[in-house]
């Protein structure tokens, strides 16, 4: 499975809810836009360079979940969400 970033609030894990919220991550990185953020290799983890796919959130079955790569700095938490809010204003 490759890489996510787990975006989901703690009301559904603490509902034990059996799926998670995540944004995929792609080696195929475009560069800085609206719609990635750049992670470079071994910020979380992640083997390589590549980029969190804002618009691309889906929910994914907790069972596929193999093992944690690691926490995100703070700076590239607080565009993750900032993308988030701009796609979702209406």
């Amino acid at each position: 499975m490759r890489p996510v970033l787990v975006v989901q609030t703690d009301l559904l894990n603490q509902a034990d809810h059996p799926f998670t919220w995540v944004l995929p991550c792609t080696t195929r990185l475009t560069g800085d836009n609206l719609l990635r953020v750049c992670l470079p290799r071994g910020i979380a983890g992640n083997a390589a360079d590549c980029e969190v796919m804002i618009d691309q959130s889906r929910s994914i079955d907790n069972r596929r979940f193999r093992r944690l790569l690691g926490a995100l700095p703070r700076a590239i938490r607080a565009e993750v969400k900032h993308k988030l809010t701009l796609l979702g204003e209406i």
